[in-house]
């Protein structure tokens, strides 16, 4: 398992309608591993704590250390294969992966998803779709670049938004950003996500162990 402690949620629920349009959710199952730690994380000190416990992990160092991560020794668990892993809280990961927490990452994911983003790229789309119209996904990725005229088209743009973000200093890792939503709206959201994604440590990580034990 690559990557980072996953959230933690292992309860399956189903859902009762009531009368007046609320809902109660039962709680039916658990998940566990096959050597029977649960993937759960606990919520005995209510749902506050329950609720803030991704965002305390954020600010203690989890995402970006291994050794940050908080384990119960008495949730202690050996494998067959004599592994040392822990229950109660998500599954943490044989190989660690830091999550890159850089203000140029974290504006530029918030972008890429932001509404003003969507409405330029149909906006610029509108104009220009005959440029992509016998292009197929593959050809696009492969092939299309996006140009600094769109890139600084749209930091203007963004500087004029509601948001009013100067987005200028991130001008190489925002072309991908548009290129990326560029495909989802030709291409739909799996588009996105590839281009997106192309790069990412995570993934390069997973590649490079796929070469060392092949």
């Amino acid at each position: 398992i690559i990557g980072r402690r996953s959230f933690g949620k292992g309860l399956v629920q189903r859902e009762m309608a009531l009368g007046d349009g609320s809902a109660v959710r039962l709680t039916i199952a658990r998940y566990y591993t096959p050597t029977g730690r649960s993937i759960q994380r606990p919520y005995e000190n209510g749902n506050e704590a329950y609720y803030n416990d991704y965002e305390k992990r954020y600010r203690n160092g989890e995402m970006r250390s291994a050794d940050s991560i908080e384990v119960a020794d008495s949730l202690r668990f050996i494998t067959p294969k004599g592994n040392v892993v822990y229950g109660g809280g998500g599954i943490t990961p044989d190989v660690f992966v830091p999550k890159d927490t850089s203000v140029e990452n974290e504006t530029l994911q918030m972008v890429a998803r932001s509404s003003f983003m969507n409405y330029f790229i149909f906006e610029y789309l509108e104009r220009n779709r005959e440029k992509f119209a016998n292009m197929t996904f593959r050809e696009f990725s492969k092939n299309y670049q996006v140009e600094d005229a769109l890139s600084e088209e749209f930091i203007i743009y963004s500087r004029l938004s509601e948001a009013r973000i100067d987005l200028s200093d991130y001008m190489l890792s925002l072309k991908k950003v548009i290129k990326a939503n560029i495909a989802q709206q030709l291409y739909g959201p799996n588009a996105f996500e590839f281009i997106l994604n192309e790069g990412d440590p995570m993934l390069r990580r997973v590649f490079e162990l796929e070469r060392q034990y092949r």
